[in-house]
């Protein structure tokens, strides 16, 4: 028999969201920097007993693999990758990272599993040089005709960090901090420029910033920082939406 954790109340960093999108009745197409692809309905796998798991490889300059209970299953996942979302039958899950040319376990994390729920696992590098491993779960059903932005930290060289539009004075995020996620929140689809700032006011610097930006309605973006030094930071970027 199968044992579940009960969900509890959602996270409180979700704006706009609640409880919403976590289990989807529709097929979900991904796109990422290697194209689209369509992953089954969070219905579908919660009738099956199944949860719906990706990886993404924050670490610079590695090739990495992530098992799950001695299964390999992400293999040789190059860094900025993002891969389709796979099935996992447990759910009590122990994800393993390794290096793609070796044998010995570079990070673990063990995550309870909700069934026809979908989870993005992002391997990390920390300031000390050692990996670490983050599992969040994906929400991908904003309020209707909303864009959705989701931030996940993974640059050990920035300290907090504050997420805008630019020409806007409202923050997206504010003070996000290495190895967390800023949560979800809804704005109005746009074509803008994010910036990614550090410091106070009027000592500010901007790291990274990307320009024009797509948001469209009725779609989920995630943007993970990465990049050891200020120097080198990064965005991988990749989005969600419900196929109609």
């Amino acid at each position: 028999m199968r044992h579940l954790r009960a969900s509890g109340a959602c996270l409180a960093l979700v704006i706009l969201a609640g409880c919403a999108g976590a289990k989807t009745k529709e097929a979900v197409v991904s796109s990422t920097r290697e194209g689209k692809t369509t992953s089954e309905s969070g219905d579908s796998a919660a009738k099956r007993g199944k949860s719906l798991v990706r990886f993404v490889n924050a670490v610079p300059d590695q090739a990495l693999d992530l098992t799950t209970e001695d299964r390999a299953t992400f293999v040789n996942v190059g860094f900025k990758d993002v891969t389709p979302y796979t099935e996992i039958g447990d759910n009590l899950v122990k994800f393993r990272v390794r290096a793609n040319d070796g044998d010995s376990v570079l990070a673990t994390n063990t995550e309870t599993m909700l069934d026809g729920h979908r989870y993005t696992v992002i391997a990390m590098q920390k300031d000390d040089g050692k990996l670490d491993v983050k599992v969040v779960r994906d929400e991908v059903l904003p309020e209707p005709g909303k864009a959705r932005i989701r931030v996940i930290q993974a640059a050990p060289g920035l300290s907090d960090v504050d997420v805008a539009l630019s020409g806007q004075k409202d923050l997206v995020f504010d003070n996000v901090k290495y190895g967390s996620e800023a949560g979800f929140k809804d704005v109005t689809p746009a074509t803008a420029t994010l910036e990614f700032r550090l410091g106070d006011p009027p000592h500010v610097t901007v790291p990274l910033r990307l320009k024009t930006l797509s948001l469209k309605a009725d779609r989920a973006y995630t943007l993970v920082i990465v990049g050891a030094k200020p120097t080198e930071i990064q965005a991988i970027s990749f989005n969600d939406a419900v196929r109609p």
